[in-house]
């Protein structure tokens, strides 16, 4: 079992990449768009979840992420002639849950789902004609993997190491690195739950480990999300233009945006 300490789903996406053949820089314009074309005005609440996939950040938008992921995939995908995914909602493929946790998910569903199958791949060369620009918008990933290191180390963030490893090691019974408590506690979840031989037991400690996360972490990730927040406007800002022709392309084929269900 992999708790995600690293971004599963970004791997996910690379396979779906391979063949494409695309390795502009990040931002860079694959042809002449008009400020006048249509294709420019997209629905504002695609570009959000098309900004999320980009640049995720904790909390709730982590349902846009997984969302708009999943659509990278499964949408050219069905007009190359293949299948889409089950479900554009499912939650189970999580992304980097020590960086980028949403932890109302992880306290309603626990840290791990049930996974869902996997659509076989339909042809790479036409998948990357229905949407010429996703490998310049999946290569924005790199920008944001430094901005979140950037992030993770701020002083802010760090000043709050001590007591998540403190609350998690005191909640979970597990040892957890002061130094990167969120990281090293996904990784001590992974290892004891390998190690249980009882899927009662598992379960159990699962829930156990899930909510300790979801209530120890929190101050963690408030400060996170207060770094890179203004991290991801400002890279939102400087790839526009990038982020609305993918936003246009994913709505050509029928992206339907994540819409926030009132409680």
């Amino acid at each position: 079992m992999r708790l995600l300490t690293v971004p599963a789903v970004s791997l996910l996406l690379a396979v779906a990449l391979i063949g494409c053949g695309d390795t502009s820089q990040p931002g860079a314009r694959s042809g002449p768009v008009s400020q006048s074309d249509p294709s420019t005005r997209v629905d504002p609440q695609i570009f959000s979840d098309v900004a999320a996939g980009a640049f995720p950040i904790p909390g709730g938008s982590q349902l846009q992420t997984i969302r708009v992921m999943l659509a990278s995939i499964g949408l050219p995908n069905v007009a190359c002639g293949g299948e889409n995914f089950r479900d554009l909602s499912d939650t189970s493929f999580r992304f980097d849950q020590a960086r980028y946790a949403d932890l109302d998910l992880i306290t309603e569903k626990g840290l791990t789902e049930p996974g869902m199958a996997q659509p076989t791949r339909a042809d790479e060369a036409c998948r990357a004609r229905k949407t010429p620009s996703y490998s310049q918008w999946h290569m924005l990933g790199a920008a944001w993997r430094d901005a979140t290191l950037a992030a993770a180390n701020a002083s802010r963030v760090v000043a709050t190491h001590a007591r998540t490893a403190q609350c998690l090691q005191r909640a979970s019974g597990l040892r957890v690195d002061a130094g990167d408590p969120t990281a090293s506690y996904l990784a001590a979840v992974d290892y004891a739950l390998s190690a249980l031989k009882s899927a009662e037991v598992s379960s159990s400690s699962e829930r156990k480990f899930s909510a300790a996360f979801a209530h120890c972490t929190r101050s963690y990730f408030a400060a996170l999300g207060a770094q890179l927040k203004p991290a991801k406007q400002r890279l939102v800002e400087r790839n526009k233009e990038l982020l609305e022709r993918y936003a246009a392309e994913l709505a050509a084929l029928g992206y339907v945006p994540y819409v926030a269900v009132e409680p």
